[in-house]
């Protein structure tokens, strides 16, 4: 429960304000740096190789990455997560006890109950 108390009104308030500089920028060089710290051995190129032909990118998609990433600002970001996270649409899936999950997270909104071969139930 507590957990659920915690974690939900943040996913909820996603969108609703600009991401602090300081988280934005520990982000970047994350981001940044874990690219950075890939092999470039044969997995990781069949790898890009696959989600490029996957998503269509385009092809200098993997040259430009860091730069991309880097010149991301918390303005654009912003924008962006407004359109992308819509409360009315967000869905939550937990897993457990159906009686006990119910009672926590009803208070969020509709509560669906499915059993272990996706069969709605409740």
């Amino acid at each position: 429960n507590e957990f659920a108390d915690a974690l939900i009104p943040l996913v909820f308030d996603l969108g609703k304000e600009p991401v602090a500089t300081k988280d934005l920028e520990r982000t970047k060089s994350l981001v940044s740096g874990r690219f950075a710290l890939e092999a470039e051995g044969l997995g990781t190129v069949a790898r890009r190789a696959v989600v490029s032909r996957l998503y269509n990118l385009p092809t200098d998609f993997w040259t430009r990455y860091r730069s991309d990433v880097a010149s991301i600002d918390s303005g654009r970001l912003f924008e962006v997560s407004k359109t992308v996270f819509d409360r009315s649409k967000m869905q939550i899936i937990a897993v457990g006890k159906a009686k006990v999950l119910e009672e926590q997270l009803s208070k969020y909104g509709p509560v669906f109950v499915y059993d272990a071969d996706l069969k709605r139930i409740k």
